[in-house]
């Protein structure tokens, strides 16, 4: 996650879009995560999921809408694991 958590410094040098599309994908990553995890759990992807969103939490709050849709609605594969937009 720390990849896709920018720091201040970092984003003052990205333009918006970028931001836009980064914030926009960490939602994805982390509602794909939390599908089968629980943030209040204490299996091993519930911490892993907790962790993720920890660090990314500030990020996805400013996450473009249409485009955390438009990612989670493009199936790529068959069986793809895909998020419930309620989990956003």
């Amino acid at each position: 996650m720390r990849l896709l958590v920018s720091d201040e410094e970092t984003s003052d040098e990205l333009p918006g879009d970028a931001i836009s599309y980064q914030c926009s994908l960490t939602a994805v990553c982390i509602a794909l995560l939390l599908q089968d995890a629980s943030l209040h759990g204490d299996r091993e992807n519930d911490i892993i999921a907790r962790s993720a969103w920890d660090a990314a939490r500030e990020s996805v709050a400013f996450a473009d809408r249409r485009l955390v849709v438009e990612y989670l609605d493009v199936p790529r594969q068959v069986n793809e694991l895909r998020s419930l937009r309620a989990q956003l």
